[in-house]
């Protein structure tokens, strides 16, 4: 089961206070690993590296159904995409907040534009997608560990 988050809603928290959910980053830095430059995103080879990731995280999803999985990323089809996680924005921006305070270097997005066109780009592929959206992580996982049991 996959759930999508936009960067800084809570994916790597949630994921620490529940076994079967991983962090799609945990993921991608077991197998393929991150790239290492900044903003890597807005770079050239960026459709390339989503594609990797996508990828990664499909095979793993198929060999690990019993787990959820949180992840921030692109994919080609969102059949496989269960669900969006949007948090409030007032929340999400004190995450971004308390990320830049704990990492000024951090190389996830980390600046409020960015983080605003993530969260509106998550909101519009759901409606396109007809994918259910949820306000917090919580409500999100005990819909998929139900839909999962049925």
């Amino acid at each position: 089961m996959i759930i999508l988050a936009p960067s800084g809603s809570g994916k790597t928290y949630f994921e620490k206070k529940n076994r079967d959910v991983i962090d799609g980053d945990d993921i991608i830095a077991r197998t393929v690993g991150w790239p290492t430059e900044r903003e890597w995103w807005k770079g050239p080879n960026n459709s390339t590296i989503q594609a990797r990731n996508e990828d990664e995280i499909l095979k793993y999803s198929a060999r690990h159904r019993d787990m959820i999985i949180v992840f921030n990323g692109q994919f080609s089809d969102y059949g496989a995409i269960d669900a969006f996680v949007i948090i409030d924005e007032a929340r999400h921006f004190l995450n971004i907040e308390d990320r830049i305070r704990k990492d000024p270097d951090t190389s996830q997005p980390a600046d409020f534009d960015t983080v605003r066109k993530n969260r509106d780009e998550h909101a519009s592929l759901a409606k396109q997608h007809k994918i259910p959206v949820f306000k917090d992580f919580e409500a999100a996982f005990s819909w998929a560990r139900r839909r999962s049991k049925s």
